[in-house]
């Protein structure tokens, strides 16, 4: 089985205007310390919260003229509108016909970008088409790209991307198969590929979303933050994937809150 996936359409540019006349009707994250640099923790942890929470909607996140991140994207916390849209529209949801619905879900890039915003401490626009996702965040000094061919590991963090999607990994068990976070018809879940990422996978979800993915998810271009960009000093990527998902949930039915995305003691 495949998991369908929308592709994001337009050559995007940065535009960060509107984020800062409408922050103020969205739910704030509780902000760090100056002083404290955001980890690789804090990265999977605001991944992890939309989760089961927020659907897939066609171009969720960019802005109205499809060339840059919207408000939504461009703001801490997550929008009110995405869970009202969520409980009302769960039950035998389909993507297609929500497209440009813009605020009411997040594509695949929409996702990324606002997970990158609510995590790093440069607030900038990072919603791109996702097959540039790599380019960009390496062209920002944050870390090393590598192209499909090239990749031989995958670890917690990496941002994985081709043509029409982007996911970010959460590890890859032995048998090679991966875990992943991402915004992919019906919504923004928990997928695996075949083996013990996709049976870790339906422990983790809580709503009937098939977590499948296919086998093509392997072959993506990488994206791995720097040490310096983003540091890891709870060793996530020297974790089991196990012992990764272990670490971020207490158990698999745990709801994230507000108190559960605090940097890591």
């Amino acid at each position: 089985m495949t998991i369908s996936t929308l592709s994001d359409s337009s050559n995007k540019e940065s535009s960060l205007s509107t984020s800062s006349q409408a922050s103020s009707q969205f739910e704030c994250t509780s902000q760090k310390p100056e002083e404290q640099k955001p980890t690789l923790t804090d990265f999977l942890r605001t991944a992890l919260r939309p989760k089961d929470q927020v659907l897939y909607v066609w171009g969720g996140g960019w802005n109205e003229e499809d060339t840059a991140g919207g408000m939504e994207a461009n703001t801490l916390g997550m929008a009110p509108g995405w869970k009202t849209f969520y409980e009302e529209n769960l039950d035998g949801y389909i993507a297609e016909d929500h497209a440009y619905e813009i605020h009411n879900g997040l594509d695949c890039s929409g996702y990324l970008g606002w997970v990158l915003y609510n995590t790093l401490d440069d607030k900038r626009d990072y919603v791109v088409k996702s097959d540039q996702s790599d380019e960009f965040l390496s062209g920002l000094n944050l870390g090393q790209r590598r192209e499909a061919k090239e990749v031989s590991e995958i670890l917690p963090g990496d941002i994985m991307s081709e043509e029409g999607h982007v996911y970010i990994a959460l590890g890859q068990f032995e048998d090679g198969s991966v875990l992943m976070v991402h915004s992919s018809p019906p919504g923004v879940r928990m997928s695996g590929t075949e083996g013990i990422a996709y049976e870790t996978a339906l422990l983790y979800q809580n709503n009937g979303w098939d977590p499948l993915a296919d086998s093509s998810f392997l072959d993506y271009d990488q994206f791995r933050f720097s040490e310096e960009a983003l540091p890891d000093p709870d060793h996530l990527r020297e974790m089991t994937t196990a012992e990764v998902v272990d670490f971020l949930y207490d158990d698999p039915s745990m709801i994230f809150s507000e108190s559960s995305l605090q940097p890591h003691e």
